[in-house]
């Protein structure tokens, strides 16, 4: 019974551990302003009020370990009021984000201030993952 309850214990420990990991990475890609798509739900998602982030924030390891969600798109576009950051600086920081989601199958940078050279690291660092903007790419 002990050794049920060990591995019952060490299962739940590693979801909690790589839900977190990628909750945090899904947070790094908010906090740049971008927007996430999940499997299964209808809209791309991102904290803009106060409370949406005190919400995020307020989430323990019970619930990384409980709700495993799949991320498949990224998406920067502006929200009125609410423009994005990201620019070549941060391309080190969102290709390490976008790593950490291996589900990740496009990244449309509409709103950036990412140049074409920087699209183009982005381009090499994620090889595959679609990435294009309307700036320099047509859909």
């Amino acid at each position: 019974m002990t050794a049920l309850l060990a591995c019952c214990f060490a299962w739940v420990t590693e979801r909690a551990i790589l839900n977190h990991e990628r909750r945090q990475a899904v947070e790094r890609i908010w906090r740049f302003g971008g927007s996430i798509e999940f499997v299964g739900e209808a809209v791309f998602e991102r904290p803009i009020s106060a409370s949406d982030w005190a919400l995020v924030n307020s989430r323990g390891w019970i619930y990384d370990a409980i709700h495993s969600r799949t991320a498949t798109q990224v998406i920067f576009v502006n929200y009125i009021g609410y423009p994005t950051t990201v620019n070549d600086d941060d391309i080190p920081d969102l290709v390490s984000a976008i790593r950490q989601l291996p589900e990740i199958t496009e990244a449309r940078l509409d709103a950036t201030r990412i140049s074409r050279s920087g699209m183009e690291q982005m381009r090499s660092g994620l090889p595959d993952v679609r990435i294009w903007t309307p700036k320099f790419d047509s859909p």
